[in-house]
């Protein structure tokens, strides 16, 4: 921050718009508030009003009455200036002058000022909501500022530390992993030689530890380290003592276990539900408790960091280390009730939470939501079951900033779908006759423009709306989109190329004309193996980008995912090998191809609990649904399918 506090200074003093907006410092990386400070900067070097409100608001304010005013009054600023002209309304947004008043405030006094931003605001509304509620203000930029900054003062005094400190406890990257608790602590612990029981006790969500050599019997019946140290022969801060010891009475339900192999690896974390237990029929590893484990998956820790060699440490207070090993695990929680929950109270979606569900490398994914911004229009294109409707899905959340059908709608293409059900068409009425009637593009284009004009008016970009078509190509697409051929174009969505429609509207009157929205996006799917299909024509192949989706038996990620579902090693192995080698002779066959593969969606969802019963699940999926595509591709063959179908099930 001394830097950011320097560029205040020196433009506090009269320095260049210019340099302050360089030195500026925002409290979420490069958003619209750093695009506010330096279009200011790029717009008014001479302009002598903004400079001096600017500078008259950057000082650290007296009070919050003093601060709510000033938000108001640049805010109304940057309103007359946009109004005037002299400013681009998408840029500078009077919503983010709270978040660079309040950013240059905290370079000042970080003890008494805090960034502020919505996000933040709402995290802090949603974990602290009594404290909240008690400084909710008037719901404007100031007040809601100045409800985050009070809200927080009284949380520091309540729990008796310094406000940043507090910051880093509620919002650090720990903080949004596991739920806060109070005197929560994080535990690295090693299970067994080698991490040789994390397997057992994950299936039996269970941590404990042994020692039965050096002490019997329950390690509470040892009231202080010191009796331990003596039935060990050893000093009371020797690991083992220290272990024996924190295991039953330090640790605490609500506490997290970081699961360690060596000092370069974590395999995992989980919450502790149970207080400790001497299980006395257990000859190895008795002293026991409960653990809701959430993740598994092995990840190497950065290079220059060693985790202890010890079986237990507490590394509460080493929070760089804590942040690291749960943003690493992060993507593999398994708790699916607490997912479940967490995305229904934190709708906010990017591409990468895309990128944890989707079996796709990383540089695939972003070259995909690259080419559905550039050409606005992309067809997912590859076999069946390769998760196709899935990733339009998750590829319009991203591109929408939301997990949510609010601005995304679904429309199936079929052989009897024509223009009159996309577009707009006469459909029969109940006295008998015929009315025009808009269908679902037409519709959903006129809340894109309706989003346009409001954005337009508040001065801000325009929300992107998605309309994702399955099965594109089942129907006679040149017939479903007529003109509309034309204006779903990248490069033709103003309203210069806007044309009449082939129906008149509703209300009876001249027919208007129309063009699509340019923050209307379509993503369409498209199975390459159904033969019952003609091919796209070339029209409509040159206004969408195509993205081939294969399947995914060899991705890594997959691979977890069946670990992560709970299935065996012995299974996991054998839907790898023997899909892979099955789509390998689907690939070579001069009647079929790449086209014709199997996806990897037929093995996504077993079902809970089923650990007695993998085989039975295993083939009923080959024989009640692979089985019969398999006889249609080699219809002809159906020695040929039957051979197939037995290398799958070999073993059962």
């Amino acid at each position: 921050m001394g830097t950011f506090k320097r560029a205040i200074d020196k433009f506090a003093d009269g320095g260049d718009l210019r340099a302050f907006a360089k030195g500026y410092q925002s409290p979420s990386g490069r958003g619209w508030d750093q695009t506010l400070v330096t279009h200011l900067a790029e717009r008014l070097p001479r302009d002598q009003d903004l400079a001096d409100q600017l500078r008259q608001c950057l000082p650290t304010p007296a009070n919050d009455d003093e601060a709510g005013g000033r938000i108001d009054q640049f805010g109304e600023m940057i309103e007359l200036k946009c109004g005037e002209g002299v400013l681009d309304r998408s840029k500078a947004l009077p919503a983010f002058v709270p978040v660079v008043l309040s950013a240059c405030w905290h370079a000042q006094d970080p003890h008494s000022w805090q960034p502020y931003n919505k996000t933040l605001l709402k995290r802090l509304r949603e974990s602290e909501p009594e404290v909240c509620g008690r400084h909710r203000t008037v719901d404007t930029d100031a007040g809601r500022c100045l409800q985050f900054q009070r809200s927080l003062r009284e949380l520091a005094d309540n729990r008796r530390m310094a406000l940043p400190e507090l910051v880093r406890e509620i919002f650090s990257p720990t903080s949004r992993a596991v739920p806060p608790q109070s005197k929560q602590r994080f535990w690295v612990m090693g299970l067994g030689e080698g991490a040789d029981r994390w397997e057992d006790f994950f299936e039996r969500g269970i941590a404990a530890i042994a020692y039965t050599d050096q002490v019997s019997g329950d390690l509470l019946r040892y009231p202080s380290k010191e009796k331990l140290a003596a039935a060990f022969g050893l000093g009371p801060n020797d690991a083992a003592t220290r272990a024996c010891h924190e295991f039953p009475r330090v640790m605490k339900t609500g506490d997290v276990i970081l699961v360690k192999k060596g000092v370069k690896e974590v395999l995992g974390h989980g919450v502790v539900t149970s207080d400790y237990r001497f299980e006395e029929q257990r000859l190895a590893f008795p002293h026991v408790r409960d653990v809701r484990w959430l993740s598994k998956a092995p990840h190497a820790i950065r290079v220059r960091r060693r985790l202890p060699r010890k079986t237990l440490t507490d590394k509460t207070s080493d929070e760089a280390l804590v942040d690291e090993i749960l943003e690493l695990l992060r993507p593999y929680r398994l708790d699916r009730d607490r997912r479940e929950k967490w995305r229904a109270e934190n709708p906010s979606y990017s591409l990468k939470d895309a990128a944890e569900e989707i079996f796709l490398g990383g540089g695939d994914l972003d070259r995909l939501h690259q080419q559905l911004a550039r050409k606005k229009n992309l067809v997912l294109q590859g076999p069946p079951g390769t998760g196709k409707t899935f990733m339009a899905q998750r590829l319009a959340w991203a591109l929408t900033g939301k997990r949510s059908r609010e601005r995304v709608e679904f429309v199936q293409f079929h052989q009897s779908y024509g223009y009159e059900d996309f577009v707009r068409g006469f459909r029969p009425t109940r006295d008998g006759g015929f009315e025009p009637r808009d269908g679902p593009f037409l519709e959903f284009c006129g809340e894109a423009h309706a989003e346009r004009e409001e954005a337009e008016s508040e001065g801000r970009p325009a929300k992107p709306l998605v309309l994702i078509i399955d099965e594109i190509n089942r129907g006679n697409l040149s017939r479903i989109f007529g003109e509309l051929l034309m204006l779903i174009e990248a490069d033709k969505r103003e309203e210069e190329w806007a044309v009449p429609l082939a129906y008149p509207p509703k209300d009876g009157g001249p027919a208007e004309k129309f063009h699509v929205p340019d923050n209307l996006y379509l993503i369409g799917t498209m199975n390459t193996a159904d033969r019952s299909l003609a091919l796209v024509d070339y029209a409509l192949r040159r206004r969408f980008a195509f993205g081939t989706i294969g399947p995914a038996f060899g991705e890594a990620k997959f691979q977890q995912h069946l670990v992560d579902r709970g299935l065996p090693d012995w299974l996991r192995d054998r839907i790898v090998g023997r899909l892979q080698e099955l789509n390998a002779v689907i690939e070579k066959d001069g009647d079929l191809g790449t086209g014709f593969r199997i996806g990897h969606s037929y093995f996504c969802d077993p079902p809970e609990d089923a650990a007695s019963a993998w085989s039975a699940w295993y083939r009923d999926v080959v024989d009640y649904e692979i089985k019969p595509l398999l006889e249609e591709y080699w219809f002809d063959g159906p020695d040929r399918a039957a051979e197939r179908v037995e290398a799958l099930l070999a073993g059962d």
